[in-house]
């Protein structure tokens, strides 16, 4: 950035100086630029007096110019202190600069405003766009199913939807995010300008996503990525704030040994369902089933230092195969859960007593396929009961039902057949 000066500001500041808007910007340049402006102000009782020196003339700045918009303020005083018409064009850029960056902060507020992970990443195109002037943003995130970085955003000036639909069609791997230049033919379909950018949005060492951006609309372009790199790093802290957040929340939800649902997801999902099924008059399933051998994986588990058992123990092998087969056989919809240390549950939405039949024959199957053997109780609303709140204990029944009949097999009710999983295989 050029710079003008030196000058000085001189004078008091009274009571009536609130709301002067020209005042507020000048003090800001000058602290901005302490070397081109320099202060020597002080608070009076009276009202606000300010004149700015430049070398032998000086210029006494009025009240309406002090409350008014700093352009025409800092003209009078160039016309008034400096005769060299070069000067006025660089105060204009130093006035220009002050207003992006007081564009930059609005910005930045609303990413730190923001209430999701989403909302921060559409203040980060729209603070590229709308604050620094840019002409295009488009910010692309890790596909890790593809191992590539998709456009997750796109924004540009005037909100071209044939830049949005370029942007979202592209795939940058690995190697060619390393730099614009190794980005450049697969960036091709959006015509990158002679000033087009791509930079790393990253927090540390751990890189969140890169923006690819050009059409910078006036000012020296050095001076505007310096202030997006600024802005990319506030970006980066509340991207990562949402991460970690998401992260605890996840593992709030969920039990570590099996990769199911873990007690407090289960009974909030339950509840909901609950109040669903007798809103909507629809039907509710529910699985209430027993690890036939988990007894004997705990007891042959190695222990660690701390008691706990270790990873490569039985129990925690037994743990994880069964939570695999509930995660390939269940609907996307229903909901596999730890219910205790040796029990697990499952919510079948919209499921009857046949539906929750066909699942627990599934399951039991797959089960025995590899070598585990489980017991299940199913319980179904309104088929079994009047009320969704009985199911959990009327499926609680039916699996000790099933577990005094000989393990290995499913109880629907209390006098019906029972589901045997190994004669279901033999005849199968």
């Amino acid at each position: 950035m050029r710079r003008v000066g030196p000058m000085r500001v001189e004078g008091w500041v009274g009571d009536d100086a609130v709301g002067f808007e020209g005042l507020a910007t000048l003090l800001k340049l000058a602290w901005l630029e302490p070397r081109s402006l320099e202060l020597a102000i002080e608070r009076s009782k009276h009202g606000t007096e300010i004149t700015v020196v430049c070398g032998d003339e000086s210029a006494m700045l009025s009240s309406e110019l002090l409350s008014g918009r700093f352009d025409p303020l800092f003209s009078s005083v160039l016309e008034q202190t400096v005769l060299a018409p070069t000067l006025v064009s660089i105060t204009a850029e130093l006035a220009s600069e002050v207003s992006r960056l007081e564009q930059l902060e609005q910005a930045t507020d609303s990413v730190l405003l923001a209430q999701s992970l989403d909302e921060v990443l559409d203040a980060c195109v729209g603070g590229v766009v709308d604050a620094l002037d840019f002409g295009r943003a488009a910010l692309f995130v890790k596909d890790d199913g593809r191992a590539t970085w998709t456009c997750a955003r796109a924004k540009s000036e005037g909100d071209d939807p044939a830049f949005e639909r370029a942007a979202r069609a592209i795939a940058l791997s690995a190697p060619q995010v390393t730099s614009f230049e190794s980005a450049k033919a697969a960036l091709a379909p959006l015509a990158p300008g002679r000033d087009a950018v791509l930079l790393r949005v990253a927090w540390r060492s751990d890189v969140l996503g890169y923006l690819f951006t050009d059409g910078v609309s006036s000012g020296a372009p050095d001076d505007r990525v310096d202030l997006l790199e600024r802005f990319l790093r506030q970006v980066a802290a509340s991207w990562q704030d949402f991460r970690l957040l998401h992260k605890v929340e996840a593992q709030s939800r969920h039990d570590k040994e099996t990769g199911l649902a873990n007690r407090r997801e289960l009974d909030a999902r339950l509840t909901h369902e609950r109040s669903r099924a007798q809103r909507m008059k629809t039907s509710l399933g529910f699985l209430m089933v027993d690890l036939d051998a988990l007894e004997d994986a705990v007891a042959d588990s190695v222990v660690s230092r701390d008691g706990s058992p270790t990873g490569g123990s039985p129990k925690s092998a037994l743990l994880r195969s069964v939570g695999t087969i509930f995660r390939e056989e269940l609907r996307a919809h229903d909901l596999a859960a730890r219910f205790d240390d040796g029990r697990l549950a499952v919510i079948l939405p919209g499921a009857g007593a046949f539906e929750a039949a066909l699942v627990a024959r599934r399951i039991g199957l797959a089960a025995r396929r590899k070598d585990t053997s489980l017991s299940i109780g199913a319980a179904c609303f309104p088929d079994d009961c009047d009320h969704p709140d009985d199911l959990v204990a009327l499926a609680t029944s039916h699996l000790e039902a099933a577990i005094g009949g000989g393990r290995g097999r499913a109880c629907l009710s209390r006098d019906g057949d029972p589901i045997v999983f190994a004669d279901e295989e033999d005849a199968g």
